[in-house]
């Protein structure tokens, strides 16, 4: 599924699509982490971006169930639900590693994940909301009520 083409990535990564924009508040080290990059299996570099477009790729924009898991949960827009096992073969990584993945997503404020027995899911908390193909704009309910921290960069 991979096309190998040297140093320039080609990955089949879902974007998002049905947004005409989407209002992010990101913390400097979320954006410093975003362009970054990992290392799947096969010793490819792969941007941090990419991964984290792909989770976006997956955001539900209205509430519903995502009829493709065998436990489907309901889920408010800005939610999706997700299977490290299929993240880990879609990312062609390890689980391990898509675990510190969504860690390190999460402890920057880009995503809240919520696990059980029966479920992932994850808030994408820093999207604001955004606008829909009709131009309609949609606040996202699952937005974190905490501020990021601010960066001046000129303070010591």
């Amino acid at each position: 599924m991979r096309e190998d083409t040297g140093n320039k990535e080609a990955y089949p990564f879902r974007k998002p699509q049905g947004f005409r924009t989407i209002r992010f508040h990101l913390a400097a080290e979320a954006v410093e982490w975003l362009n970054g990059t990992t290392r799947d299996n096969g010793g490819n570099t792969v941007g941090n971006h990419a991964l984290f477009y792909d989770l976006l790729s997956r955001m539900r924009s209205a509430p519903g169930r995502d009829g493709s898991f065998r436990r489907p949960q309901e889920l408010q827009a800005g939610q999706f639900q997700f299977s490290e096992t299929g993240l880990a073969e879609e990312w062609n990584t390890g689980r391990k590693k898509v675990r510190n993945l969504l860690a390190a997503m999460e402890r920057l404020g880009l995503i809240a994940v919520t696990a059980s027995r029966t479920a992932s899911v994850a808030s994408v908390t820093c999207i604001e909301g955004w606008t829909d193909t009709q131009g309609n704009y949609v606040s996202n309910p699952c937005r974190s009520p905490v501020t990021a921290p601010e960066w001046h960069p000129n303070s010591s």
